[in-house]
């Protein structure tokens, strides 16, 4: 289960949440962030579920 809780406003992200989440280093693959392998779906999921939570759902 996941740590972020998504809300209509926008959230701060702080660098655990970011280490967390976010692939680093990202890498573009076959037309394909991070990869196509099910490892790189996860991350991309995991990625997009970051960005909601900072800019919240409203504006999502």
């Amino acid at each position: 289960m996941t740590d972020l809780r998504l809300r209509n406003e926008p959230q701060a992200v702080n660098y655990d949440l970011y280490e967390k989440y976010s692939p680093v280093p990202m890498e573009c693959w076959d037309g394909e962030l991070i990869g196509a392998d099910e490892y790189g779906e996860k991350q991309r999921e995991n990625l997009l579920l970051l960005l909601i939570y900072n800019i919240g759902i409203q504006r999502t």
